[in-house]
């Protein structure tokens, strides 16, 4: 049987029949609990060839999937409406669509999970095996009893099903289903142009500010000026480096890294130079005499080579010429030197500034090489003194008696946000920028005294000695804040207003886009047709609007914008349809990405590829776009 699927995958139709299955996929985990054959009792929300979805499934999937995510940890979704910005409806949908395509095409294939298959995958599933591996009968029947066995051995046939479809090799000449590629390549080659100005702030006027006003303002937008929970925690950290003195180094090792580290660090006495070369060594010595007169170094560069001087540079004696050397490292301060005559005439040098040669001795650099070997024993010991410290507080002591005792570096942190910072903005110390410490501080309980870490470059411990809810802000604590807030919301609503009120008279004919820009005192800019992909580059006016040029419903279509913290006034001047048949480099890495992988999910592979090529924010309307296209039958009510 397989082999024959594997020969009559190499055909066109099987291909694209193949890629409609991988899709299916996308959201298989809830078909069981979605799909039923026929029509039943309850309203039918959609229906895909002869499977049917019934609402009381679509709503007892919705609750499912909102019981799912609130599980997650960290979620903060406890109720239906926490959940609505995730479309739970939508994934419901969608997932019916490709769970009840899928079977449809697999019988088109002749590809199918025998009786046999399905019961094969019931005695294996763990659920219903005993210690020993063997098939619990009665566990299974109890199952059955409480569940609907059609819906499971459905499930469990699409599993057969996959795991065969995924043996099958990917062809060469593999093409999208046109159900993907079309909205691919329409969705990238559609072209807009547009025109825009941005309203000037300058035409909000003067914000009139009163106490009265913002305490108002701050009262509506409590809960945008809150302190969030702050902490105060008394804390050990050390790493080798705090504690490296309390530790000794034998002289020998002293005295052996020395002399590996001698060479490096001696050094031969160095001069930064520059030179000027002249033609003759009678031409140089003139110039010689000038510059010691007074005249200045550059200008007789200039004179002499119609150039700068050269700087060599801070350069020992062995990286100049003999010649050279022996006049420039004989002179005892900086300045002018003696010319120099050479085979292609004569050489002129400054001495600008002279390095001694350092001369290592053990005594110059004991204390360095005691702290490098110093450290090296406090990271091997670094476990053991935070189990000391460990125990002393399980003994009873105070974090700030243990340090005391220890002699390690207490810090206190009072009123600090997760990021370390107080109520002035600022971190009172180096250590509440350490995003592990500032993670063991938030995790604590009251008074739980913790070793955290300990590894080979930080120890610390945490007391939490005070937790402050999250508290609103007075209006004190949040003037400078709420008047800025206020002032900005002021403004926006002006210029919006007029924005608005041009929008109109545009809307009606009375004016143009030009003359609107005009009167609000812009300029009008312009942006000839493109694609999505093209505004990337376009000039930043249009290129943050993007999203909104390409939302507008259809041309001379009017947007106002108030991103960027600006208010701007877009009119759709153009569009061009994009073409379902112009080639997509999104369409193209998608297939790439599949032929890598073959049991990469269609959907997730052009999901991809998209973001790989411009980071489009509505992807996801193209993919229920190419669902849509690709489903066979869908009826919403």
């Amino acid at each position: 049987m397989l082999a024959h699927i594997r020969a009559w995958s190499s055909s066109t139709f099987a291909k694209i029949i193949v890629a409609l299955i991988i899709l299916a996929f996308v959201l298989i985990a809830y078909a069981g609990s979605l799909v039923f054959r026929g029509s039943g009792a309850t309203e039918t929300v959609a229906t895909v060839g002869d499977q049917v979805l019934q609402r009381q499934y679509l709503e007892a999937s919705v609750r499912q999937l909102v019981g799912q995510y609130a599980q997650i940890p960290g979620s903060e979704i406890k109720t239906m409406a926490d959940f609505e910005e995730r479309d739970p409806t939508q994934q419901v949908v969608n997932n019916f669509v490709e769970s009840a395509m899928w079977p449809q095409q697999a019988d088109a294939m002749g590809i199918e999970a025998s009786d046999a298959d399905v019961r094969d995958a019931i005695v294996r599933d763990p659920r219903f095996q005993r210690q020993d591996g063997s098939f619990n009968e009665a566990l299974y029947q109890t199952f059955a009893l409480n569940n609907n066995p059609e819906a499971y051995a459905a499930q469990l046939a699409s599993q057969v099903i996959g795991r065969k479809i995924r043996g099958l090799p990917l062809a060469e000449d593999f093409t999208l289903p046109q159900g993907w590629s079309d909205p691919i390549a329409a969705y990238l080659s559609e072209k807009r142009a547009a025109v825009g100005f941005i309203m000037p702030e300058s035409a909000a006027g003067e914000v009139a500010i009163t106490d009265e006003l913002l305490q108002a303002y701050l009262t509506e937008n409590q809960d945008d000026f809150m302190w969030p929970e702050l902490r105060s925690a008394e804390v050990i950290a050390f790493s080798a480096e705090d504690v490296y003195q309390r530790y000794e180094v034998e002289e020998e090792r002293v005295v052996a890294l020395f002399e590996r580290r001698k060479d490096d660090a001696a050094h031969p006495e160095t001069r930064v130079i520059e030179q000027i070369s002249v033609e003759s060594l009678a031409a140089a010595q003139g110039y010689v005499e000038r510059l010691r007169a007074g005249e200045q170094w550059p200008a007789i560069a200039f004179e002499a080579t119609q150039a700068a001087p050269l700087n060599l540079g801070d350069v020992s004696a062995d990286k100049l010429d003999p010649a050279l050397a022996e006049v420039a490292f004989a002179a005892s301060e900086p300045g002018i030197l003696d010319p120099v005559e050479g085979a292609e005439g004569a050489t002129i040098m400054r001495v600008i500034s002279i390095t001694p040669a350092v001369e290592p001795t053990l005594e110059a650099m004991r204390e360095e090489l005691e702290k490098e070997l110093k450290i090296v024993v406090a990271k091997r010991n670094l476990f053991d003194l935070s189990q000391e410290l460990d125990f002393k507080l399980g003994d009873g002591l105070s974090l700030v008696d243990a340090a005391k005792a220890m002699d390690l570096p207490l810090v206190s942190l009072t009123s600090v946000d997760r990021s370390g910072r107080d109520k002035s903005g600022t971190r009172p110390s180096e250590i509440a920028s350490n995003a592990g410490i500032m993670a063991a501080i938030f995790n604590a309980k009251l008074d739980d005294e913790t070793i955290v870490s300990t590894d080979e470059s930080l120890s610390y411990v945490v007391d939490v000695t005070q937790i402050e809810a999250p508290a609103a802000k007075t209006f004190e604590e949040a003037r400078t804040q709420v008047m800025l807030a206020y002032t900005q919301a002021e403004r926006m609503k002006a210029l919006t207003a007029q924005v608005d009120a041009l929008k109109a008279r545009v809307a009606s004919g009375e004016i143009t886009m030009e003359q609107a820009a005009q009167e609000a005192g812009a300029e009008l800019l312009v942006q000839t047709a493109n694609t999505r992909d093209g505004y990337i580059s376009a000039a930043s006016f249009f290129r943050d609007r993007s999203q909104s040029i390409f939302a507008a419903d259809g041309a001379d279509a009017l947007v106002s914008d108030d991103s960027q913290g600006q208010v701007a006034l877009i009119q759709i001047t153009e569009i061009e349809a994009g073409d379902p048949s112009a080639p997509s480099q999104a369409a193209e890495q998608t297939l790439q990405l599949m032929s890598n992988s073959w049991q990469t999910d269609l959907a997730d592979a052009y999901k991809q590829a998209v973001r790989d090529n411009g980071g489009y924010r509505i992807i996801n309307r193209v993919v229920n776009d190419a669902r849509e296209s690709i489903a066979i039958e869908l009826g919403l009510q």
